[in-house]
């Protein structure tokens, strides 16, 4: 009986699953997406609106922890009911019995997970769930899926992006040694690959800074910031600046300039360690397409001594996810 391999890529708005194979003879692990959906996540009737940061912080340090509003409960349901409607879309359409032996998920998310990694302890964008990949689990079941083992420990979404790109057949990171991930969504994910190895980009996270005007940095940089600039879609936006429309290039040209000051910022201060700076820059998510508008690449400015580059790798956080949950356990 067959084990499917599944990656699951949550985000605060949108939620991806890609269907990943074991490259047969590959020396590096190598690792495909044969399939890969996603889909919008259901906001309700009534719009959620995030628990203000501040408090979510002092909750996670509570005893009691976080104390979700009934409508924080509300979109943390209607995300799970979401995450295995994907799932299920994922595959639907593969021939006989997919998966007799089970499901196999890794799961990665953005936000401070809990001590256990099975659910979300704090989310600047997004609703927390202290009990996700459980939930999810039971969701799967009554939706009549086996899984072949328990949903693995939550992973770092921007750790997975980098990931499925160093790990994946078209990933732009296979063989690269040395690089800085970031993928501008909602939020903004990190990831830092040093002496071939994924660790923790070990700076501030962006949604804890803020610039001179007192706006938090997140929030210059984010592809959500560029669909709040221009008060629409960041598609639309997109569509608009690759005319030349002048309202939709200023807009994608202060993101990517205050993205380029963060960036730099970065690699010199890797630059001044014992390490030293990377050798690559990639924009993953949103940000792999940005970089084909003139506007968008030509703020972001250059970055001594690193190439810039677009994400290659389809489905690349879910294929990361699924990889890393598979290295946590062992297999």
């Amino acid at each position: 009986m067959s084990v499917l391999h599944v990656g699951v890529d949550l985000g605060a708005t949108r939620v991806r699953a890609a269907l990943v194979e074991v490259i047969a003879g590959s020396e590096d692990g190598g690792y495909r997406v044969s399939r890969h959906v996603e889909a919008r996540l259901a906001k309700g009737r009534t719009p959620f609106r995030p628990v203000a940061l501040e408090r979510q912080l002092e909750e996670a340090q509570a005893a009691h922890g976080p104390q979700p509003a009934a409508d924080e409960e509300r979109a943390a349901g209607q995300g799970v009911t979401c995450i295995a409607r994907v799932i299920a879309d994922l595959l639907r359409a593969l021939p006989g019995s997919p998966g007799s032996g089970g499901l196999q998920i890794g799961m990665a998310a953005p936000g401070r997970k809990t001590s256990d990694g099975g659910g979300i302890l704090v989310a600047r964008n997004g609703p927390r769930h202290v009990g996700l990949t459980r939930a999810l689990e039971r969701a799967l079941e009554r939706a009549g899926f086996e899984l072949a083992a328990p949903i693995g420990a939550l992973v770092s979404d921007g750790m997975a992006a980098g990931v499925g790109e160093s790990a994946g057949d078209q990933g732009v990171l296979r063989g690269v040694g040395e690089a800085l991930v970031f993928v501008p969504g909602t939020g903004l994910a990190e990831a830092r690959r040093a002496a071939g190895a994924w660790i923790e980009p070990g700076f501030e996270p962006l949604w804890s800074l803020r610039d001179a005007d007192g706006v938090c940095l997140e929030d210059r940089v984010s592809a959500a910031s560029i669909a709040r600039a221009w008060d629409g879609p960041a598609e639309e936006a997109e569509l608009a600046a690759a005319t030349g429309d002048p309202a939709a290039t200023a807009v994608f040209a202060a993101a990517a300039e205050a993205l380029g000051d963060v960036v730099r910022g970065r690699l010199e201060a890797l630059a001044r360690s014992a390490e030293g700076a990377p050798t690559h820059v990639v924009l993953g998510g949103h940000g792999a397409r940005f970089l084909q508008l003139e506007s968008y690449r030509s703020a972001l400015g250059h970055f001594a001594g690193a190439e810039l580059v677009g994400a290659c790798q389809p489905g690349a956080a879910a294929l990361g996810a699924f990889v890393l949950s598979t290295q946590a356990r062992g297999a």
